[in-house]
């Protein structure tokens, strides 16, 4: 019985000891915010409202160098296609290419469509 109770208070003083050192880092965490705190109560802070100037983008591209880069493009695909399927490009036809709407990364779904080909 004698050793419960030392537990107890040994427990007890335990406690106390946590909360209070909390309670402390609680009082210095509030002192800093009034000490560091930007003063603006009694101030008047004069802000002028002047409308940002309007920026227009300028349209550099041209359709041939869009073009350009859109065979580049399929190119690319066309070669890492061939790539996966250890074949040459010529078998391929590449008929049309649209970006994949996902929600998950990449790598993710890469991963995942990995361990079904491995399972199946």
């Amino acid at each position: 019985m004698e050793n419960m109770s030392e537990g107890l208070a040994i427990t007890v003083i335990g406690l106390v000891i946590v909360f209070a050192v909390l309670i402390i880092l609680w009082g210095f965490i509030a002192l800093m915010r009034i000490v560091f705190a930007k003063k603006t109560e009694g101030q008047d802070l004069a802000v002028e409202r002047t409308s940002a100037p309007e920026v227009k983008p300028e349209v550099t591209v041209s359709a041939v160098k869009e073009e350009e880069n859109m065979d580049e493009i399929v190119a690319a695909i066309t070669a890492a296609i061939a790539s996966s399927l250890n074949t040459s490009t010529y078998r391929l036809k590449i008929r049309s290419i649209k970006r994949a709407d996902s929600r998950v990364p990449a790598w993710n779904a890469a991963a995942r469509r990995n361990n079904i080909e491995n399972k199946y």
